[in-house]
């Protein structure tokens, strides 16, 4: 297994991130963690999705440590400091799964607060299905968990599109009907600064600035989740997980265990709280309030402004919701 280990000298870019790196090995590879405050503090456990990294938690990880709670925040096998596993076939959102729960067992973590956004979804959530006992809350950001009834709107199947291979049958139809059939003008423009590319930079600038400044290199948040991903190579994990939506590739996806999760947190009866980005195009405010009205013990709040990478964004507000709610229980 061929393995790329992101040079230390890059992170320079990582600025308000003082934070110390520890490591678990999974499956020859290495998984990067933050852990941050009192080793008997009630924990939060930080999750994150595509293309992004512990990173995107750096202002809350400062504020839950400031007001006693102990982060853990990973960063997935191909993602932000763990080894980059360079063979594309090797990653699978069970793997991520795996991973987060042995890094959960291994740190005999309890009293955990979930926070899940983006595919920290998906692999986040397993964890309170599989192993109760160990979680007191969920805290469920921009997300989703696929499920029979999921609907995958025209952005969601156009990024999937952006990233299939060209000589997949059908794929990358990057005509004019293409185009025509994709009703964000911020995915057009994606489309045209990423197809061959994946810049996690762009990604991320450009979801928190709706769609402007896509080659905006000189900014800190582009410099920063570029940071990791040197070349293309790099970018296995990346790509994976764009490929492993359950409409298009169910096996990769989990699709059966994201299934599972979704029913059995029917009947999760501890706090769950939903707070979400309003401006999400990708993860629309309605679809949250559809999988919050079939959980029981439930929460929502809408973040006006705020989009799909909330953290990045209004991390101040996740913390004050949060906080305000946990208080009330």
């Amino acid at each position: 297994m061929k393995l790329f280990k992101t040079p230390e000298d890059r992170f320079i870019t990582w600025i308000d991130y003082p934070y110390d790196s520890h490591y678990m090995a999974f499956e020859g590879a290495r998984m990067h963690f933050v852990d941050g405050g009192d080793r008997d503090a009630p924990v939060i456990l930080m999750v994150h999705g595509m293309p992004t990294s512990s990173y995107l938690y750096r202002h809350l990880i400062k504020a839950f440590v400031a007001q006693g709670y102990r982060c853990i925040a990973p960063d997935h096998i191909g993602f932000g400091k763990s080894d980059k596993v360079l063979d594309d076939g090797w990653y699978s959102i069970d793997k991520h799964q795996r991973a987060l729960a042995e890094l959960v067992v291994s740190l005999d973590l309890k009293r955990i607060t979930v926070m899940v956004q983006d595919w920290g979804g998906p692999i986040g959530l397993r964890g309170p299905v599989d192993m109760p006992e160990r979680y007191e809350r969920l805290c469920i950001l921009n997300t989703w968990l696929h499920h029979k009834d999921s609907s995958y709107n025209a952005i969601i199947r156009g990024w999937n599109k952006l990233w299939q291979p060209f000589d997949i049958p059908g794929s990358r139809q990057h005509d004019s009907n293409f185009i025509r059939n994709i009703s964000s003008a911020c995915v057009c423009l994606l489309f045209k600064f990423m197809v061959g590319r994946q810049p996690a930079g762009a990604i991320v600038y450009s979801a928190v600035h709706g769609g402007r400044g896509l080659s905006n290199t000189d900014s800190t948040s582009y410099q920063a989740y570029q940071t990791p991903f040197p070349d293309d190579a790099s970018k296995a994990g990346a790509r994976r997980m764009s490929l492993s939506l359950p409409f298009y590739n169910p096996e990769d996806g989990n699709a059966a265990v994201q299934e599972h999760c979704y029913q059995a947190l029917q009947n999760w009866t501890k706090p769950a709280h939903f707070i979400w980005g309003a401006s999400d195009l990708s993860f629309p405010f309605k679809a949250m309030n559809d999988w919050a009205s079939v959980m029981p013990n439930t929460s929502v709040h809408a973040i006006q402004g705020a989009g799909h990478f909330l953290q990045e964004s209004h991390h101040q507000e996740i913390v004050d919701i949060l906080l305000a709610q946990i208080a009330e229980e």
